[in-house]
This record gives C-alpha cells, structure tokens and sequence, in this order.
C-alpha cells in the first residue's frame, strides 16, 4: 500500500490548498492524483539524476563498495545491524573510527586522505564489518551513543512501537479495537498544535449493518430475516 498511503496524503494536501483557494478567491479547483503521478514524482531523483548518465539508472553500489564506508549497515555480533548515515566522511572518519574502536586507520596511509579511502573502500568496510561483528547491538548503543554523526539501529516493526522519539512524540497510537483488545498503529503524520492523534478502533465486522438497514427504511422484521438468512449479520 505504499502507493496507497502516499497518495491518500497528496490528495489530502490538494483538497486542502484547493479549499483555501475557494474560502479566498471564491473559485473552486478539480483536484487530481493519480498513482502513476505519484509514482514518477516519488522517483524525482532517479529521473533527474539518470539524465547525467545518459538515461539509464543511477549506479549502484553493495555494502562491499559502497562510496562512503560511514553510510550503510553494519551486523552485529548477535545478528542485528546498525545503520551509519555520516554523508560528510572526512568530517566524521576520525571520530568514528575512534568510536568503533579502529583508531590505528586515522592515519593509515591506505585510508588517510580522501582519495585513498575511496580507492581503498573495499578493504575499509571489510575492516569496519570485522569490528561491528564483535559486540552486540547492546554494546554497540553505548558505544557509539557519544558519536556525533548520524547512526542508528535497525529496529523491527515491534520495537518501533517503543522507541523513544517516536512515544514521545505519539508517532504510533496505542489503543484499543471496539471489543477492548489493545494495539499499537503508527498515526497520521500530520500534528495541529502539537496534539498527537488517536485513532479510534475500526467498527468491528457488520456492527452497523442493522443501522444502515433501520435509517434505509427496511423494517426489523425484515432485517431479522436477513439475518436468519445469513444474507447480513
């Protein structure tokens, strides 16, 4: 449904601009989105960037090769990963191999400048792979907890339900069906003055058939057929 919910909030930010323009202009507007719209402009930097390379995809490259060995996923020890998303390198490669505990490769004459970490990348994440593989995610978060580049964990969709920006920040709704049963759903990302949303719980299977039914005009006795009938329930 990823089409789906991307489209649901561009259509939601079109009616809204478009009824702004009606409460200022007095002049409505047809409102339109369309998957396949949504599709290409979601793959704006892919379609912008194969321009440079004659049309076809941008060049990709593995955990092994990757151009920048402080943005990818490390595993750890016990078979998590945690992700490194330090874009500026040189800014960040001291401290971080400080961190992981490799300072002997700051000056290293095969990773000590630019050029030679790019030209030796290969073997500089191998070296990386090798020390996030001694310690446990556990570990790893007290470790690097004083890092100042950008990294994380990789959390399962459980324990994002706990994490402690998204709670705070009530990015997943826990509450309850309407038989009582508690569960956790991610919410509309959208805040208005900085109340977090609560959804309520979806109607349960067939609970307002017999009102539907009632306010159509249809009879109770009527209904109860349907219902012995099994046609409703």
């Amino acid at each position: 449904a990823f089409g789906d919910l991307l489209g649901g909030m561009a259509i939601a930010g079109g009616i809204a601009a478009a009824l702004y323009k009606k409460a200022t202009t007095g002049q409505g507007s047809v409102v339109d989105v369309s998957l396949l719209g949504l599709a290409a402009w979601n793959l704006s930097p892919d379609v912008a960037v194969s321009q440079i390379h004659g049309g076809s995809s941008i060049p990709k490259f593995g955990h092994a090769d990757s151009p920048n060995p402080l943005v990818g996923a490390y595993r750890t020890k016990d078979g998590r990963y945690v992700q490194l998303m330090m874009l500026q390198l040189d800014k960040f490669y001291p401290e971080a191999m400080r961190a992981i505990g490799l300072p002997e490769l700051i000056d290293d004459e095969r990773f000590a400048d630019p050029a030679a970490r790019f030209a030796n990348r290969t073997e500089l994440i191998s070296l990386m792979d090798d020390a996030f593989a001694q310690r446990t995610l556990g570990e790893w978060r007290e470790r690097l907890a004083g890092l100042s580049g950008a990294w994380g964990v990789v959390q399962t969709p459980a324990e994002l339900c706990h994490d402690p920006a998204v709670t705070a920040n009530g990015y997943v709704a826990h509450t309850t069906t309407m038989n009582g049963a508690p569960y956790s759903l991610p919410t509309n990302p959208v805040q208005f003055d900085q109340q977090a949303v609560i959804p309520p719980g979806a109607p349960e299977h067939g609970q307002h058939t017999e009102e539907v039914l009632m306010e159509a005009g249809i009879d109770w006795d009527t209904i109860d057929g349907y219902k012995r009938a099994g046609a409703i329930l």
